[in-house]
């Protein structure tokens, strides 16, 4: 006899990652090249489990990225597990057909009870477009992290372990390492000062591209010792005319980094220390094509019959849309 909202799903457990001693960063290999930790392989178990109405109450308990409408939550027999840092694990997932929910918090009933189960909550997953929290990859938040990481990297010979993309849903590499996130991008709306070019894709279509100038507020954080040494330096490092000239290629421009801010005090935690800057840049924000409309050819023919007759106007108008390229 099934229990109330039983159904079958595949339970999907992540490998760990082994450490390559020759790679760069200590034998970090388990971050790609964006900062995200890379995924192991993993194993696919069917399952069956209790799916059941997600309340008020269960979004108060998960953290306020996680509290959105496409969540499950569900009681099962599967040990199911969200990140292990001590591992290095990353979260179990859950497939419910075309469906992928990455696991968010759990709560376990051990053999101590009547009936040992989990309950978990897990939020939906999009594996095309994982990105390192909220940015998605290809935005211009997304390219203004990277930037900068570049120049860490570069600039310290840090490796992509040791500056990540924070918030991403992985393990936290060793101490010590740093992350990146954008505090606030301008989007704006277009200016006086912003530049319009036009194309022709085709020799039909005419499309506007419009670049213009924004600012954004970069965090890097830091954790463990030599994190703070790592902050000065990459202060001053991003000014090498390599890594300037880099920034520039890509539409960026450092205006200001503040001073390394011991934020471990402000936040009055004993248990692990750490440091923030904040990066002022300057972009060039480039919008996504935009066709224009079709444009008419209008040819005007004047004929004066006579200084006291009233012009008579030959309209002729065609489809012939003119090269504006």
């Amino acid at each position: 006899m099934s229990r109330e909202g039983e159904r079958e799903f595949v339970w999907r457990r992540f490998g760990v990652r082994a450490s390559d001693p020759s790679a760069p960063g200590g034998g970090l290999s388990g971050w790609d090249a964006n900062g995200l930790h890379a995924e192991a392989d993993f194993t696919d178990t069917p399952f069956t489990g209790s799916f059941q109405p997600v309340t008020q109450k269960d979004l108060e308990r998960l953290r306020e990225g996680y509290r959105t409408t496409d969540l499950v939550k569900v009681y099962t027999e599967a040990p199911i597990e969200t990140v292990d840092q001590y591992e290095g694990r990353m979260p179990d997932r859950l497939v419910d057909g075309d469906t992928v929910y990455q696991v968010a918090q759990t709560q376990h009933w051990g053999p101590e009870h009547h009936i040992p189960h989990t309950k978990f909550w897990a939020v939906r997953f999009d594996e095309a477009s994982e990105g390192g929290g909220d940015i998605a990859p290809g935005t211009d938040a997304w390219r203004i992290v990277q930037a900068i990481r570049a120049v860490f990297k570069s600039g310290l010979a840090l490796s992509n372990a040791q500056i990540i993309m924070a918030d991403d849903d992985g393990p936290r590499p060793p101490l010590p390492y740093l992350d990146v996130r954008p505090e606030s991008v301008d989007i704006g709306r277009l200016t006086a000062s912003d530049s319009v070019q036009w194309t022709c894709p085709d020799p039909d279509t005419v499309a506007q591209t419009v670049h213009g100038l924004r600012t954004a507020l970069v965090s890097v954080r830091g954790y463990g010792d030599q994190a703070p040494r790592w902050l000065s330096a990459g202060s001053a490092v991003w000014q090498v005319d390599d890594i300037l000239a880099a920034l520039v290629s890509d539409g960026i421009h450092v205006v200001d980094v503040s001073p390394t801010r011991n934020i471990s005090i402000v936040l009055d935690t004993q248990t692990e220390r750490r440091w923030e800057q904040t990066w002022e840049v300057m972009y060039v924000a480039t919008s996504d094509p935009v066709e224009a409309p079709a444009l008419e050819s209008v040819c005007l023919d004047l004929e004066l019959s006579s200084t006291t007759t009233a012009p008579s106007f030959n309209m002729d108008v065609s489809d012939q849309l003119p090269d504006p390229c």
